[in-house]
This record gives C-alpha cells, sequence and structure tokens, in this order.
C-alpha cells in the first residue's frame, strides 16, 4: 500500500473520531435542551389551560394560537404526525435524541362538540436545531478533511519533489555509463536547498573525479605502451646485441678451433658480453621490480637506490636512515621504496634541484619518511599525474598518510606518516 494512501486512511480515521466525538457530545447537549424545552412547554400548556377555564371563547381564541415549543389541535386524537416539523428530521436521529412517549404529559379538554383539544410540548423544533448542528458540524469535517488531504499531496509533492529529481538524476543512461545529469534547481524549502547545494558539490567533484580518472586511465595505458617499448627495445638494442656477438663468436670458434690465440681471444669477448649482458638483465630487473629488498631490508635498498639515483640524475643526494626500522605492514617496505623512487624520479625530470635529502625518522606511532629537496616546488593549480597518483594510492594502501609541503621557488618537502604492525618486514 502506498504510503499517501496509509497516511491518508490514518487522517480519516482520526477525523472519524473527532466527528463521533463532537456528535455525540452534541446529542447529549441536546438532550438537555429537549427536555428544559419540554418542560417549559408543559407548563405553559397547564398556565393555558387554566386561564381558558371551560370558557367556549378563550378555547376558540386558543385553538388559533400559534405557540413555539406548543401543539395545539382540536381533534379526535393525535398522532405523531400532527407535530409540526416531524418530516424534516430523520426518523433514526429523532429516536436517537429521544425516546419518551410525548402525549404521557398532554393536556386535553372535552369540548361540547364531542372534540377534544390537545395541548402537548412540541420538541421537534429543538430536535431540528440539533439536527442541523450536527450537519453543519459534518459538513465542517468534510471541508476539513479535504483541506488536510489536499494540503498533505501538495506538501508531498512538495517534498518528494527533489528527491525525485535526485533519483533521476543519479539515473545512469546504458549508452552513456558514468555520466550523470546532476543539476537540481534552487527550492524555496531550507532543507531541499541545502540537499540541492550539498548534492550539486557532490556531482561536480564525482564530475572532476571522472575525468581525472579517465585522463589517468589514458595516461597509464600510454604508460604502459612506454614500459613495453622500453622493455623491446632494451632486449633488442641491448640484449638482442649481445646474444647476436656470442652467436657469432662461438660460430668463430667452431671454424678455427686449432688456432689457440684467435679462439682465447674470442673467448674473452664472449666472456665480456655475458658480462654486459648480465649487468643488463640486472637493470633491466631492478626497473621492474626491487630484487634486492627482501636479502637487503628496506635500509640498504634505499642506500642503494640512493647512490644509483645521484650517479644518474648528477645531483647530490643524501640518505639519513635509523639503525634498526620498526615492523611495517605486509608490502609496505615496497611500498616506501617504490614511493622515494617515484619523489627522486620527479625530482630529476621536474624540481631543477641541487640537493635533496631523504630521512627516515622514528615516531610514537610509526615510521616518518621524508624527501626534501629546494627546487622549484610544485606548480599553482598542477594537475595530479600518474606518477602523484601512485604515491597516494599506495600511502592508501599502507593506511598512511601523504603530505606535500611546498611553496613556489623554495622546494617541495614530501612527508609519508607509516603506522607500525606486529607483523611484517623490517
Amino acid at each position: 500500500m502506498p504510503r499517501f494512501l496509509r497516511m491518508s486512511i490514518i487522517v480519516f480515521l482520526v477525523f472519524c473520531c473527532l466527528f463521533f466525538l463532537t456528535f455525540f457530545g452534541l446529542v447529549q447537549q441536546g438532550r438537555s435542551d429537549i427536555q428544559r424545552e419540554l418542560s417549559a412547554g408543559q407548563a405553559l400548556a397547564g398556565l393555558l389551560f387554566q386561564l381558558a377555564d371551560d370558557n367556549p371563547q378563550r378555547l376558540a381564541l386558543l385553538e388559533e394560537a400559534q405557540v413555539r415549543h406548543l401543539v395545539i389541535k382540536v381533534q379526535h386524537s393525535l398522532t405523531f404526525q400532527d407535530f409540526d416539523g416531524h418530516d424534516e428530521i430523520p426518523a433514526w436521529f429523532y429516536r436517537m435524541i429521544w425516546s419518551e412517549n410525548l402525549f404521557q404529559n398532554a393536556i386535553t379538554v372535552s369540548l361540547p362538540d364531542g372534540q377534544r383539544m390537545w395541548l402537548v410540548a412540541n420538541p421537534f423544533d429543538e430536535v431540528e436545531e440539533v439536527w442541523e448542528s450536527v450537519v453543519l458540524v459534518f459538513v465542517l469535517f468534510v471541508v476539513a478533511f479535504s483541506i488536510a488531504i489536499l494540503a498533505a499531496y501538495y506538501g508531498r509533492r512538495i517534498g518528494v519533489k527533489p528527491f525525485q529529481q535526485l533519483l533521476s538524476s543519479l539515473y545512469v543512461q546504458p549508452e552513456k555509463p558514468f555520466q550523470f545529469s546532476a543539476s537540481l534547481n534552487a527550492y524555496d524549502v531550507p532543507e531541499a536547498r541545502q540537499l540541492a547545494a550539498c548534492f550539486s558539490q557532490m556531482s561536480d567533484a564525482l564530475e572532476l573525479e571522472q575525468k581525472s580518472n579517465q585522463r589517468l586511465t589514458e595516461e597509464l595505458m600510454a604508460l604502459q605502451e612506454k614500459e613495453r617499448a622500453y622493455l623491446a627495445r632494451e632486449l633488442h638494442d641491448d640484449l638482442g646485441q649481445y646474444v647476436t656477438g656470442i652467436r657469432a663468436q662461438s660460430y668463430l670458434i667452431s671454424q678455427a678451433p686449432e688456432n689457440a690465440a684467435l679462439v682465447k681471444q674470442t673467448a674473452d669477448r664472449i666472456i665480456e658480453h655475458c658480462q654486459a649482458m648480465q649487468e643488463g638483465f640486472l637493470r633491466l630487473v631492478r626497473s621492474l621490480h626491487p630484487v634486492m629488498l627482501e636479502p637487503l631490508g628496506l635500509s640498504q635498498s634505499l642506500q642503494g637506490l640512493v647512490v644509483q639515483w645521484q650517479q644518474s640524475s648528477g645531483i647530490k643526494c643524501r640518505v639519513c636512515l635509523p639503525e634498526v626500522l620498526p615492523p611495517l605492514q605486509k608490502d609496505a617496505a615496497t611500498h616506501i621504496y617504490r614511493l622515494v623512487q617515484e619523489a627522486l624520479n620527479n625530482v630529476a625530470r621536474h624540481a631543477c634541484a641541487n640537493r635533496v635529502l631523504v630521512t627516515m625518522n622514528l615516531t610514537e606511532k610509526g615510521l616518518e619518511v621524508i624527501v626534501d629537496d629546494d627546487g622549484q616546488g610544485l606548480q599553482a593549480n598542477m594537475v595530479q599525474g600518474v606518477g602523484l597518483r601512485s604515491m597516494y594510492e599506495r600511502a592508501r594502501s599502507m593506511n598512511a598518510h601523504l603530505q606535500f609541503v611546498s611553496n613556489a621557488g623554495q622546494g617541495l618537502k614530501i612527508i609519508l606518516q607509516v603506522p607500525c604492525f606486529q607483523e611484517g618486514v623490517s
């Protein structure tokens, strides 16, 4: 059952209860008024009877008199239909409000012609007034109920309209996934206006995030192709050339086995090529994964990374590490290593720095990693690329806090605060 229908039924039942309570009160008050009017009518009938004193002229005048709340009839017998106003009141309502016999206190006068004059108190005028009050109250309750339902319906439409527009804005079209028509109108209701403003802000943030994700996806795909091109170039231009040289030199040895000097010279070249090929493999493997991290640990791996980066970039870099690292979360060492590596690569590509300082500090909450350079700092309105996003994602995966402190022209300080765990690598 719809909520509005349930609410309408509840309101209807409440109005019915109130109407019946009011109806019961009117009936009780009507009975008291009828009893009072009947007593007054009976007293008036007795007084008129005494004044008439069987005088024919006075009785004739009394027969022509029109007295409210009193029936004066000259006839052999008196029935219910002889009362004025009896046909204007429903019989069930009269029986409900007054059930006593009207003729038990009637005053009768025998006339010379054999007929009788009846003097009876008439309650129908008072009953009619009570009935008119009941009808008026019923009409007022019907009008009030109609106004309440209309007001509730209008209020519901006004209140539900923001939510309907919100749902329609959140509806995702199959042909346009992840695209929302999320602009909400301004409303007169303060709460609805606040809801529209908050939702519009959330929608704008979501739209910006979607565009950022789309851009990062494109950059990630381009980076993937770049990595594949790099691997193909390394395998072809470096390792492939060494393999080709070794094959040619081996063929040369097989063709002149009796020439000892040539065999020795060729063998030395093969050894040099194998050494160079091994170094190329190690360099390639290190670019893909820090294989020395597990056997050496995080501290020595970072020191080796700093030495290698300083040689390749030509920028002075100093590292300050504690003697013992606290226990870290699983894979936290790899994330810290990669994050420092990405920070150093960004310094080499963008910072125009002369020196870099990499430090690790033990804090009450865990480990603090700082990469500080004296370069040009972050530019205003800079768009985050894959590198910065990957740093944030690595920090999030460790439940760590990553902060960039920078002023234009005064360098950049990257602060990573990593919580410690009972189990993990150190």
